[in-house]
């Protein structure tokens, strides 16, 4: 359908038009409540001047797969609600109205980098979506990601405020940024925006992989904040000085993800090339001699792989990649190599790690490169 002299579709013009497959109407500055609601068949929309996008416009649209409206603003409440989006891309929207995407299950792609407001509910139950740019949003209202499994990494730059359960049932989200000069504000505490991640599980504290980045002027100030307090193990201080060279690190962890003692230990490797797969190797090192000052002859040591597995490097932000290993020997030496899939070894842990389950952290010796 092309009306490219039309610059407004009313309330309900085309509200259940269920054979409309597609409509050009460049010169539109505003689509009202409705317009094209439960237009199943609706495949292709051009409304590229569009300013505001109304109430429930686009909701039920099952065969809308793309969306892009470079000049719109605002996005109304349940506009593209249950619509079967993949990408979707606002370059000028700065508000998004309550359950906008809500149920939009195969929605990967956002893209909204001057976005300032979302509101509650605005992508619940996206769970297709891994890819998203909200840029300086400062307020993010209750439940606006709930059930986002796709989302691992999340960026917030100038967030001021979350809303309670706002990341709830993210059960993928293991880094997430927030970089505001300001404390940020949870309406309902660390436990409620972050249930069901693996920072607060459903039932209180994990120790699965996760990572909050504030400022490092701010790291002691959000450890010790009633809201941010019990997350105070995972806040780490965020630096925009270039990353060096890959690191590895190893973290014992003496309870592990169902509440219990054992031996668990999770490694992290830091600045990996996005999109390179890495074979880890975990090895168990018995030292060498025992000298008269009770230190190792390292370099007389043996080495026994534990076990092997490889992992893809597939997060932009941080470019770092987690790696459990269960069922330690207490009282034993471990390290850790990182070989690029077809590769030479690039990268030894710097550390070897005392490993006993007996204590809440394990002793980590420098050594004086790996041994083999």
């Amino acid at each position: 359908m092309d009306i490219r002299g039309c610059e407004t579709v009313g309330i309900a013009a085309f509200s259940g038009c269920s054979a409309l497959g597609s409509v050009y109407i460049p010169h539109c500055l505003t689509v009202k409540s409705s317009a094209f609601q439960n237009c199943y068949s609706l495949a292709s929309v051009n409304i590229a001047n569009c300013g505001e996008i109304g109430t429930a416009a686009f909701q039920n649209c099952s065969a809308l797969t793309y969306m892009s409206a470079s000049r719109c603003t605002i996005i109304g409440s349940n506009a593209f609600m249950m619509a079967g989006l993949e990408s979707a891309y606002f370059s000028r929207c700065v508000e998004v109205n309550y359950s906008a995407f809500a149920g939009c299950y195969s929605l990967e792609t956002v893209e909204m980098p001057v976005c300032q407001r979302i509101d509650s509910f605005v992508f619940a139950s996206c769970s297709a979506l891994s890819n998203l740019n909200v840029g300086p949003v400062s307020y993010i209202g209750y439940n606006a990601f709930v059930n986002c499994v796709g989302l691992t990494d999340l960026s917030l730059p100038l967030c001021s405020s979350i809303g309670s359960y706002a990341f709830s049932s993210c059960s993928r989200l293991c880094t997430v940024f927030l970089l505001n000069p300001e404390i940020v504000a949870l309406n309902g505490g660390a436990v409620g925006v972050f249930a069901g991640t693996p920072a607060i599980g459903a039932s209180g504290f994990t120790t699965e992989p996760f990572e909050l980045y504030v400022p490092k002027s701010m790291v002691w100030d959000y450890k010790i904040n009633d809201a941010w307090s019990l997350m105070s193990s995972r806040i780490y201080g965020y630096s925009s000085e270039p990353a060096g060279d890959v690191t590895v690190n190893m973290f014992d962890v003496a309870i592990n993800a169902t509440g219990d003692i054992g031996n668990y230990l999770v490694v992290k490797a830091e600045n990996l090339t996005p999109g390179q797969a890495y074979d880890w190797a975990l090895y168990k090192f018995t030292p060498g001699t025992l000298t008269e000052d009770d230190t190792y002859l390292w370099s007389e040591g043996t080495s026994t792989l534990v076990e092997t597995t490889e992992i893809t490097a597939d997060c932009p932000i941080h470019k770092q990649r987690y790696y459990a290993a269960d069922g330690l020997e207490d009282g034993e030496y471990y390290y850790v190599t990182v070989t690029p899939v077809g590769g030479t070894v690039e990268t030894l842990s710097n550390l070897m790690l005392y490993f006993t389950s007996t204590s809440e952290a394990s002793s980590q010796t420098p050594v004086e490169g790996v041994p083999s």
